[in-house]
């Protein structure tokens, strides 16, 4: 089997995507069958080694010139605005992003349909990517995607249709079906993995397949007696990384935690017990932690499952991360915060409360064993071999 592989392109730092097409390209790998890429060379993409990627644009926020793209994000960030905002539909984050833009999309068809025919694949997997599922319906090849409760029509009522027009227009110009939202595309796929249970998010449909982390269980490590690690990786949360980088010392420095802080817009440096890096392996250090804080992203949060470790949220006004922490919350496995408790009064108080009551970890340990019955990626191969 030939797999083409679409994750997200995002002028912001957001890990999950790529981690998640990365598992999926290696277990297919490992399946005897070959892969390749179509995707931007953005600021989270991660090279596979051997693997072939085809080219593909990057977006630029809710369709700025491209040249204004990343200096504007990087701007938007520094000065906080994202802190203060609620974004509570998909449709929302797909138009921020620059994904919906009627130019990106079209121009992001023809760059997956210039892919699929020199490859030609068997199955396109695309990831939080709509343009790759019109590619396939034109190429007329099966594609599936990774798909989530969020993203659910049910959530998104209130702005269904309201930044799809110029998508909409393309895609009748095209001479494919009517569509009234992007989000509609969904419903032309041939599976949708969600990366949870179904008791987390409940969804019956047909397309729809729980698979539980689509994370590389190859590189999960075994979990250490020592739990003295604080994993601080707060993404494209709205804080700028001199805010994180201060809250967590005034926190942390001199404590008998070893803390290890991390974004790729953060250089390397060490001081007494604080580590702060562009880079770790997760892996390694959530293998020996007792706490991560977290921006509530979905990859986070299975990792912080996967190896019992609690977590404390700081979602935002996203809706989709707020529902990932409402979700560690219902499991008593974490705690959701607002962005205006990032403090170290009200963070310690938190860890205290996570070191006498120990039913938190325990919590978590026992949704990260459910989680990876689930099969992951290898189970994800199965379904794409059957179709």
């Amino acid at each position: 089997m030939k797999i083409l592989i679409t994750p997200e392109a995002n002028t912001a730092e957001t890990a999950g995507s790529i981690v998640r097409t990365n598992a999926v390209a290696m277990a297919a790998i490992n399946s005897g069958h070959e892969v390749a890429f179509c995707a931007g060379n953005d600021i989270n993409h991660v090279n596979i080694n051997g693997i072939k990627r085809y080219y593909s644009d990057i977006p630029s926020p809710i369709g700025l010139p491209k040249i204004l793209g990343r200096p504007a994000y990087k701007l938007y960030k520094l000065i906080g605005i994202q802190k203060g905002e609620s974004v509570d539909n998909y449709e929302t984050i797909f138009h921020f992003i620059g994904l919906s833009n009627k130019t990106f999309f079209k121009n992001d068809v023809n760059n997956v349909r210039n892919a699929i025919q020199d490859f030609q694949p068997d199955v396109i997997f695309t990831e939080h990517r709509l343009s790759p599922i019109v590619a396939a319906k034109l190429e007329k090849i099966k594609v599936v995607t990774t798909y989530s409760l969020p993203i659910h029509n049910s959530f998104n009522s209130a702005h269904y249709g309201k930044y799809s027009s110029g998508v909409a227009k393309y895609i009748k110009h095209i001479g494919l079906p009517p569509i009234n939202s992007v989000l509609d595309l969904y419903n032309w796929t041939d599976a949708n993995f969600i990366p949870s249970t179904y008791e987390l998010e409940p969804i019956t449909s047909d397309r729809i397949h729980y698979v539980g982390p689509l994370i590389d269980y190859s590189k999960i490590k075994p979990s250490s007696e020592l739990k003295n690690n604080i994993v601080v990786y707060l993404g494209n949360s709205g804080f700028t990384s001199g805010e994180i980088i201060k809250t967590m010392r005034e926190t942390f420095t001199g404590t008998k935690w070893n803390v290890f802080i991390t974004s790729k817009e953060m250089n390397k440096e060490k001081n007494n017990n604080i580590t702060i890096a562009p880079h770790f392996d997760f892996n390694e250090l959530l293998a020996n932690a007792f706490l991560f804080i977290s921006h509530g992203g979905q990859n986070s949060l299975m990792q912080s499952l996967i190896y019992g470790v609690p977590m404390i949220s700081f979602p935002g006004g996203l809706q989709e991360r707020r529902f990932n922490s409402e979700t560690l919350v219902t499991l008593h496995a974490g705690k959701l915060l607002e962005n205006s408790d990032f403090n170290s009064g009200k963070i310690l108080s938190i860890i205290k409360e996570l070191e006498n009551d120990k039913s938190y970890s325990e919590n978590a340990i026992n949704a990260g064993k459910k989680l990876m019955e689930l099969g992951g990626a290898n189970k994800v191969i199965k379904i794409m071999q059957k179709l």
